[in-house]
């Protein structure tokens, strides 16, 4: 009978000291038991967080532009990661050069990647992995921040449910197994935004096997959505930072499926990284704790409390967004409606930056709507 086994890593961007020591070749350093843990598995899949380019070139956007080196692709294929997600805000931090970088060194070094491409046919191209009998598909998408591609220029697969749900219903029809990632939410906030949870949930209901999120830096809950496994957050894998973090940026979990006698199982796999972004499996005592503190999770998530606690924090958070949108006065506004004033004479370029990332990232539209539904709404 065929067999497979697969496994998810959570965000993974191989910066500072890891990129240092994967270019030394100091694999074990940086995953410790994790690498045989990975030489155990057919298919090891990680969301890859930035570039690998030499580009010097950033890109125009709100937060941190991350990039390593393209070396780090070598280092990627011989740990023995066989996938690379690319659908997330970062892989066009370095423009479309540092994708391009990014497609040609992975390919170089055997290493298949997806979510993202020259342009949407090939971004939007699935992985199909044959094993035997066995016919499994991978695909990506992720939330409409700067790195989604548009027919100018290169970038991220979008996330779009009526594009998404005719190409998925195709792999499910054609393949045995389809896992369905997913980079989205809101940073730092391990509960899913009730959009979010729809979202996923949604994919689920279209008979895929699995699907898996990250994007949050933190680890959130799983559930079964009749029957189809949902992790909303695997957290970070291995991702250092050049200044201290709030304990839950350390903490993350891998998700390991296997598929024997036509039937899926998995196994999470509790981790922790050091302020290295050096990676190891939680020992017994950490693991019950990141077990208890995923099920408070899943109380609130599952409560009368979920909704209270998601309309105070999106509507906090709408605020500061929609406040980024005021243009300054009505006299203003009518000049630039006349052409008289040019709208960019007005709007320092930083702030037209944070305009476009409000009005296209589907987690801020969402706090954006509550913020004037909850402020405003009664007025009406």
């Amino acid at each position: 009978m065929d067999k497979t086994s697969l496994l998810f890593l959570g965000d993974f961007a191989p910066i500072f000291d890891v990129e240092i020591a994967l270019i030394q070749g100091r694999y074990k350093e940086v995953l410790n038991d994790f690498v045989d843990l990975i030489a155990k598995h057919d298919v090891i899949s990680v969301n890859l967080e930035c570039p690998l380019t030499h580009s010097t070139k950033k890109l125009l956007k709100t937060g941190p532009c991350l990039k390593s080196s393209p070396d780090c692709a070598k280092a990627l294929s011989e740990i023995g990661i066989t996938v690379a997600s690319l659908a997330n805000n970062h892989i066009l931090d370095y423009g479309a050069s540092g994708l391009i970088d990014t497609l040609e060194s992975l390919a170089h070094n055997g290493v298949k990647c997806h979510g993202a491409g020259k342009n949407r046919s090939e971004a939007n191209q699935p992985i199909i992995i044959k094993n035997g009998t066995i016919s499994v598909a991978l695909i990506s998408y992720c939330e409409r921040e700067f790195s989604i591609l548009s027919p100018e220029h290169p970038g991220a697969n979008p996330i779009d449910p009526i594009r998404n749900a005719p190409e998925i219903l195709n792999l499910v029809k054609e393949n045995d197994y389809v896992f369905v990632q997913v980079h989205g939410g809101h940073e730092y906030n391990n509960l899913p935004s009730p959009y979010f949870r729809d979202l996923l949930r949604f994919y689920a209901s279209l008979g895929v096997s699995a699907v898996i999120g990250h994007h949050i830096h933190v680890a959130s809950l799983y559930e079964e959505y009749f029957g189809v496994p949902i992790f909303y957050s695997l957290g970070n894998f291995s991702f250092c930072w050049d200044s201290a973090k709030g304990d839950d940026w350390y903490k993350g979990m891998a998700v390991s499926f296997s598929i024997a006698d036509n039937h899926l199982s998995y196994n999470l796999i509790p981790h922790i990284q050091d302020k290295n972004g050096f990676v190891r499996r939680m020992n017994t005592e950490e693991i019950s704790t990141f077990l208890h503190d995923i099920e408070d999770i899943r109380g609130v998530f599952s409560s009368e409390q979920y909704s209270a606690h998601f309309d105070e924090y999106l509507v906090q958070k709408g605020e500061r967004a929609f406040t980024n949108l005021l243009l300054p006065n009505r006299a203003l506004k009518w000049a630039i409606k006349k052409r008289w004033i040019k709208l960019e004479s007005v709007i320092k370029l930083k702030r037209f930056i944070a305009y476009f990332h409000s009005y296209r990232c589907e987690g801020s539209r969402e706090a954006i709507e509550l913020f004037l539904e909850k402020t405003y709404g009664k007025l009406l």
